[in-house]
């Protein structure tokens, strides 16, 4: 049996039922397990939720044949197993039964009392949020703006891997998005660039994905006088739309400390999701600065830090290695340089659903070196 925490999990979860292969994965958060995915090779469906007690696996045959004369299972007869088993000495373990599809169903979870009406999460998590900034499509003329054709000054090589051009995502201009809100770690003028592989669309698990994106900075001078387009460069550009910037909210996940330590009721918690959501107003979430929207696990800056510096973050290899613990430290100093949403308007969509992350140590951005960001993947 393997254990797989979901803050750690930086791949799609069917990649890991690959990497494991016939042992089950039980999934856990906060050193709690959560669920468990169970490999189906040679194992009965329906046992999987039934004890082997004969009362049980009478029920399974007799509700098997209510099945494949058309009727649906009967609860009734799930009480009878039950009354059975229980003057045996077996638990109460079936809940509800349900048939669908030639699959059964047992549920062994009992109805939830009512809990106390939820608190004013809003009031709850005043304090806690960080300012960050979203990029919202428009139609006029903007410096800045997502997929289109990029210009660089001459002298500047166009960033490739093993060849090939990388794909061209994003224009920032800086004193747009100072307009918005001012991050004191963030150069108040200049242009960001940022390319990334959009054909292999790299993890960013393993410290060799570093080729497979780039993040130029044009200072102001240089980006007066850049001429070069991507026209010669890559044969796949994607559609461009001109943004403009708002500061939003941005609110810390269910992992991070501060939410962790509010205890949250189910009701409540999906009143922080809605907080969550709210800001991006249903567009896509195109973001820089401030909490990121993850899709898996909301460890991107220790994920950052650690492939950057040589480890391997793709399975649980790093929880053994040495290096981990004198560089856990160094994950406070990543700030969210650009979340890029899949987004319909521009055709594009990182891996199933998912996100492109970079990130960038404040003290590298103080100083205008973006070539040191580093880019996380994630995707349901």
């Amino acid at each position: 049996m393997k254990r797989l925490k979901l803050s750690s999990a930086v791949r799609p979860l069917a990649d890991y039922v690959a990497d494991f292969g016939d042992e089950t994965v039980v999934l856990t958060e906060g050193n709690r397990a959560i669920a468990a995915i169970v490999p189906l090779r040679n194992v009965d469906r329906e046992s999987l939720a039934l004890s082997h007690h004969p009362g049980f696996l009478d029920l399974i045959a007799r509700s098997l044949s209510e099945f494949a004369a058309g009727r649906t299972v009967s609860l009734a007869v799930a009480e009878q197993a039950q009354t059975a088993a229980g003057a045996q000495g077996a638990p109460r373990l079936i809940r509800s039964v349900s048939c669908r599809g030639g699959l059964m169903a047992f549920s062994s979870f009992p109805p939830k009392a009512p809990g106390p009406p939820p608190r004013d999460v809003r009031a709850l998590t005043v304090g806690f949020t960080a300012p960050a900034v979203h990029l919202v499509g428009t139609r006029d003329p903007r410096g800045s703006y997502i997929g289109g054709v990029p210009h660089l000054p001459l002298g500047i090589q166009w960033p490739a891997r093993d060849g090939r051009p990388l794909d061209f995502l994003a224009r920032i201009d800086l004193h747009e998005l100072s307009a918005a809100h001012r991050f004191d770690w963030l150069p108040p003028t200049g242009v960001l660039l940022f390319f990334y592989d959009a054909e292999s669309q790299p993890w960013g698990f393993d410290p060799d994905d570093k080729r497979g994106w780039a993040v130029i900075f044009l200072r102001e001078a240089e980006s007066l006088h850049a001429d070069l387009t991507i026209d010669s460069h890559s044969t796949s550009p994607l559609p461009q739309k001109n943004v403009v910037f708002r500061r939003i909210d941005s609110y810390p996940s269910f992992e991070r400390d501060a939410i962790a330590g509010l205890n949250l009721t189910d009701p409540e918690s999906d009143l922080l999701s809605d907080l969550q959501q709210d800001q991006y107003q249903n567009l896509p979430q195109h973001q820089t600065g401030g909490y990121p929207a993850p899709v898996q696990g909301d460890a991107m800056e220790l994920e950052s830090q650690l492939a950057n510096n040589g480890v391997y973050c793709g399975d649980a290899r790093s929880d053994d290695d040495p290096r981990v613990a004198s560089l856990r430290d160094g994950s406070k100093d990543w700030r969210l340089l650009l979340q890029f949403d899949s987004d319909d308007d521009l055709n594009v969509m990182w891996g199933d659903c998912g996100k492109l992350y970079f990130w960038v140590r404040e003290q590298d951005a103080r100083l205008g070196r973006f070539d040191a960001a580093w880019v996380v993947l994630q995707c349901s």
